[in-house]
């Protein structure tokens, strides 16, 4: 339980920071099984479902128990993407996934910077009591609304995302 074992040093997002941590600081709960949330910015593209999916993947592979609630319906050419099944609709399943936002330790804000941008789950996000996690490119994200990011600076962008994965804070676990 990420509350209980990183109390003292992060607790939870009650405490009201003026601005978000880096996710570097993060990283030693991932040794310990959470109940994560992953979402992604309202009718999600292809980057946004596959960095949901590919950390939904890596996540459980640490043992964690996670669940994808997209705000709302996607394409259907994102259903081949290994995990899509398993994603929850928000619009279509609300009080589930509800549910699952309420009982959840980390919530992971992939491709987004600011909550509206999720539509109708900004409320349950804004309300959610855990840590909130922001990993994201784009400029300007709402500070005060999450725990922890890894923000890409916008002059990364022109880059080759394979090259910015590579030498991301995230994709170093191994070494923890």
């Amino acid at each position: 339980m990420v509350g209980k074992s990183f109390a003292g040093t992060v607790g939870k997002p009650q405490f009201c920071r003026l601005t978000m941590q880096s996710i570097d600081q993060f990283l030693p709960a991932l040794k310990t099984p959470f109940k994560a949330v992953i979402t992604m910015h309202q009718k999600p593209d292809g980057d946004a479902m596959g960095s949901a999916l590919g950390l939904y993947h890596f996540l459980r592979s640490l043992g964690h128990e996670v669940t994808v609630i997209s705000p709302t319906n996607w394409a259907n050419f994102l259903d081949w993407m290994p995990g899509c099944s398993e994603v929850i609709d928000f619009e279509q399943r609300r009080h589930h996934a509800l549910d699952i936002i309420q009982k959840a330790e980390v919530l992971f804000c992939l491709d987004f910077n600011v909550l509206h941008r999720t539509k109708h789950m900004e409320q349950p996000l804004t309300e959610a009591t855990c840590i909130k996690i922001l990993i994201d490119h784009h400029q300007q994200p709402q500070e005060k609304a999450f725990t922890f990011a890894s923000v890409i600076p916008p002059k990364a962008l022109p880059v080759k995302w394979c090259t910015i994965l590579s030498y991301h804070p995230v994709m170093q676990i191994a070494s923890i």
